[in-house]
């Protein structure tokens, strides 16, 4: 490998380095909103290897997914938990979806508002919540 080589590879590594850098900035100030906002932490998610792939935060009526990974709007999952939410509200629960994303329109976090006053819808989102974490973490975009 001669120098130039070299220098591009480094060069390389330094824009990638500095995008993961960004990512984290913007997780980190997520966390401190959450934080700010009087929410709890009240999962983890991890997959099979213990790596950590999604936070779960309530605050009041809002719980929010914030994904360690953007994932793309288009994702199957992402869509998939669409669905699974326009279904409860046609069955008469009221909830607002909304997607939060970085500069490049990837999705970081997703968040849900409604009644969440029931353990049954609660544990429904989590539900959702985790399997989307847990497909999207896989790079897996077979269909939901």
């Amino acid at each position: 490998m001669n120098i130039e080589e070299l220098k591009r590879m480094l060069e390389r590594k330094i824009a990638f380095l500095e995008k993961k850098l960004e990512f984290y900035r913007m997780l980190l100030e997520a966390l401190e909103a959450c934080s700010e906002g009087g929410a709890s932490l009240i999962e983890e998610i991890r997959d099979e290897e213990g790596r950590l792939v999604g936070r779960v935060y309530r605050s009041g009526n809002t719980l929010k997914l914030i994904l360690e990974k953007p994932v793309h709007i288009s994702n199957p999952y992402v869509r998939h938990l669409a669905r699974r939410i326009e279904r409860l509200r046609e069955e008469g629960i009221e909830l607002e979806l909304s997607l939060e994303k970085n500069e490049q329109g990837m999705v970081t976090s997703i968040v849900v508002r409604g009644p969440l006053e029931s353990d049954e819808i609660l544990e429904t989102l989590q539900r959702l919540f985790r399997f989307v974490a847990l497909r999207v973490s896989r790079g897996n975009t077979a269909n939901a």
